[in-house]
């Protein structure tokens, strides 16, 4: 009988194999999941960081083909990256106020003219960005003073005729406008901004020719399709101005101003669900667009839905005080529309019998708008709740 030594244990060995088939599986997995590291070729090419000049240039061809927020984006970082370029400040503040964001879009293009107070462009984009602020008097100040640094550049008329149309100088306004057509018949800006002059006079056939010469020579963009939506109801077209709308909303989807009207045509139409559905679809593509709120407001307001109503004409109202706040020095059309919300909102209140809150409401529709009825009787009606019954 043999008697052997015990068997030595080799715990490095396990552990070593062990190690082994581990790094073996981490590298199967890395081949498959990662293979530019074995294969050089296979490996991305690093992006280079785009220039201003390039980011401009990429904001030019995205406004081109209708995409409002890839432009803006291209253009609030050419600024950021060369927060002295004038240009890239002045097109920036071109898409804010695209997108609605009007108060903002006169920050920015007064940053522009600022930078450069010869740049041409700036300061027409800034009386543009003025008169879309309903700063009527002013915008018009800024393409004069557009026009004295360049007499012959089409846009500073285009968009000095804009601003005169809707301070209701009409004579001068089609004087610009048909002066910026003569300097530059193929700009579309110019045949848009002719029409609107015929809009504001009321002449909608005339201006439904001049949007749609516009509309054929680019860029894509949905305002102009809402613009000749607009005048195809007042000619009482409803149905081609709703195929307008609808094409305004699948060129531009995050455009809110195409989504309120065709909610009134629907609500004129009497499909009042319909209509509050769009208005939602507007809240959700632009939650800081007043006049969604405000149409959203009114249509449950008309249904007598006044508790519904309550809210978002409250945040109508809190939006138009935020973007002018000297809102009782603003032109009569603003201040018109404002007070019209204020007195709905009263009567909205004073209908569940809270005339502590209704009465400062009408007070300050009164303030806005003297000639507004509505907010004079809500005053009456409140007054006569507080006296007593003999």
């Amino acid at each position: 009988m043999y008697l052997y030594p015990p068997k030595r244990k080799r715990p490095w060995l396990r552990r070593g194999l062990l190690a082994s088939v581990i790094l073996a599986g981490a590298g199967l997995y890395i081949l498959y999941t990662r293979p530019e590291i074995y294969r050089p070729e296979l490996r991305a090419t690093p992006t280079p960081q785009q220039t201003a000049q390039e980011l401009i240039a990429a904001g030019d061809v995205f406004f081109g083909s209708g995409k409002i927020d890839q432009a803006l984006d291209s253009y609030a970082r050419a600024a950021e990256l060369a927060p002295r370029n004038s240009t890239a400040w002045a097109r920036w503040a071109r898409m804010l106020a695209l997108r609605g964001y009007f108060s903002q879009a006169v920050q920015t293009a007064e940053r522009a003219v600022e930078l450069d107070p010869a740049n041409v462009e700036a300061q027409s984009i800034l009386a543009f960005t003025l008169d879309w602020n309903s700063q009527y008097g002013e915008a018009i100040l800024a393409g004069v003073k557009a026009l004295e640094l360049d007499p012959e550049y089409a846009p500073a008329y285009a968009y000095l005729a804009e601003a005169l149309a809707d301070a209701g100088r009409w004579d001068e306004a089609l004087e610009n406008a048909e002066r910026a057509v003569e300097l530059e018949e193929d700009n579309y800006l110019t045949h848009l901004n002719l029409g609107y002059v015929y809009e504001k006079m009321g002449d909608y056939a005339e201006a439904i020719l001049h949007y749609s010469d516009a509309a054929s020579r680019g860029p894509l963009l949905g305002y102009i399709y809402v613009r000749l939506a607009r005048n195809h109801l007042a000619l009482g077209d409803r149905e081609e101005a709703q195929q307008q709308l609808e094409q305004a909303i699948e060129i531009d989807p995050n455009g809110p101003e195409a989504y309120v009207v065709l909610g009134r045509v629907y609500r004129e139409d009497g499909e009042f669900e319909r209509a509050i559905s769009i208005y939602q679809q507007a809240i959700e593509v632009a939650p800081d667009y007043a006049e969604a709120y405000a149409q959203l407001g009114v249509t449950y307001y008309l249904q007598q839905q006044y508790e519904l109503a309550i809210p978002p004409l409250t945040q109508a109202i809190a939006l138009y005080r935020e973007a002018h706040p000297n809102l009782e020095e603003e032109n009569i059309s603003l201040k018109g529309r404002v007070a019209e919300y204020y007195y709905e909102l009263g009567w909205a209140h004073a209908f569940f019998g809270e005339c502590d809150q209704a009465v400062p409401l009408f007070e300050s529709s009164v303030r806005l708008d003297p000639s507004a009825q509505a907010a004079w009787e809500g005053l009456d009606y409140c007054a006569a709740q507080a006296t007593p019954t003999p």
